[in-house]
Protein backbone atom coordinates (compact mmCIF):
# COMPACT_ATOMS: atom_id res chain seq x y z
CA UNK A 1 0.00 0.00 0.00
CA UNK A 2 1.26 3.49 -0.85
CA UNK A 3 -0.15 6.58 0.86
CA UNK A 4 0.41 9.87 -0.94
CA UNK A 5 -0.41 13.15 0.77
CA UNK A 6 -1.12 15.55 -2.06
CA UNK A 7 -3.69 17.50 -4.03
CA UNK A 8 -3.79 15.02 -6.89
CA UNK A 9 -6.87 13.36 -8.32
CA UNK A 10 -7.72 9.92 -6.96
CA UNK A 11 -9.45 8.23 -4.07
CA UNK A 12 -8.93 10.41 -1.02
CA UNK A 13 -9.86 10.73 2.64
CA UNK A 14 -9.82 13.84 4.78
CA UNK A 15 -7.67 13.51 7.91
CA UNK A 16 -10.48 15.22 9.86
CA UNK A 17 -13.22 12.88 8.63
CA UNK A 18 -11.35 9.61 9.18
CA UNK A 19 -10.02 8.59 12.58
CA UNK A 20 -8.85 5.10 11.60
CA UNK A 21 -7.66 4.06 8.16
CA UNK A 22 -7.37 0.31 7.72
CA UNK A 23 -7.39 -1.05 4.21
CA UNK A 24 -6.27 -3.95 2.06
CA UNK A 25 -5.03 -1.96 -0.93
CA UNK A 26 -2.46 -3.69 -3.11
CA UNK A 27 0.90 -2.03 -3.72
CA UNK A 28 -0.34 -0.77 -7.10
CA UNK A 29 -3.19 1.19 -5.49
CA UNK A 30 -2.79 4.57 -3.88
CA UNK A 31 -4.77 6.43 -1.26
CA UNK A 32 -4.48 10.21 -1.00
CA UNK A 33 -4.84 11.88 2.40
CA UNK A 34 -5.88 15.50 2.29
CA UNK A 35 -5.57 18.20 4.88
CA UNK A 36 -8.53 20.54 5.52
CA UNK A 37 -8.36 23.73 3.42
CA UNK A 38 -5.01 22.74 1.85
CA UNK A 39 -2.93 24.55 0.61
CA UNK A 40 -4.27 27.30 2.88
CA UNK A 41 -4.12 27.40 6.68
CA UNK A 42 -6.33 25.39 9.02
CA UNK A 43 -9.35 27.07 10.55
CA UNK A 44 -8.84 28.48 14.07
CA UNK A 45 -8.48 25.81 16.79
CA UNK A 46 -8.77 22.95 14.29
CA UNK A 47 -7.02 19.84 15.56
CA UNK A 48 -7.17 16.81 13.26
CA UNK A 49 -5.49 13.44 13.53
CA UNK A 50 -5.90 9.93 12.21
CA UNK A 51 -4.35 6.53 12.79
CA UNK A 52 -3.10 4.57 9.78
CA UNK A 53 -3.11 0.82 10.30
CA UNK A 54 -1.25 -1.31 7.76
CA UNK A 55 1.10 -4.27 7.72
CA UNK A 56 3.46 -2.42 5.40
CA UNK A 57 3.14 1.08 3.99
CA UNK A 58 5.14 3.76 2.24
CA UNK A 59 4.42 7.46 2.71
CA UNK A 60 5.53 10.26 0.41
CA UNK A 61 4.93 13.89 1.39
CA UNK A 62 4.88 16.27 -1.56
CA UNK A 63 4.41 19.39 0.57
CA UNK A 64 4.84 19.72 4.33
CA UNK A 65 4.74 22.80 6.57
CA UNK A 66 4.60 23.20 10.36
CA UNK A 67 3.62 26.35 12.20
CA UNK A 68 6.07 27.86 14.62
Amino acid sequence: MVLDYSCLQGQSLSVCDSRLISTSFSKENRLFLRSPNYPHEYENSLNCSCQISAVKSQMKFLDFYLEE
